[in-house]
């Protein structure tokens, strides 16, 4: 058969890694918002600048806790379409064994 196949096997080993790497990117969030730097730490003609940076870490925080939910969300359809794809599998193998009377 040519062209493009869906292998729910294949997508159920791509969502477990997609879900693996949401789970990596999702620790990153409290690595952001632990900043050891303070405003001090820019000295004082910079301090201004110090204290924008530390508002901006949540922001920051906030964008990798979105990446890793949309993530986790694309592993979880990967998922899903893997189940139909085995079960409309299943459904088609018992149509076939069903068909010409028996």
């Amino acid at each position: 058969m040519a062209g493009y196949q869906a292998n729910a096997g294949e997508m159920m080993s791509s969502a477990t890694t997609i879900q693996g790497v949401a789970s990596d990117v999702e620790e990153y969030k409290a690595k952001v918002t632990a900043s050891a730097v303070g405003a001090q730490d820019f000295g004082r003609a910079h301090t201004a600048g110090g204290s924008r940076y530390l508002a901006g870490l949540p922001k920051i925080a906030e964008a990798v806790a979105s990446h890793a939910a949309a993530l986790k969300g694309l592993s979880d359809k990967l998922r899903n379409s893997a189940n139909g794809y085995d079960w409309s599998d299943t459904a088609n193998a018992q149509n076939l064994s069903n068909a010409g009377g028996k």
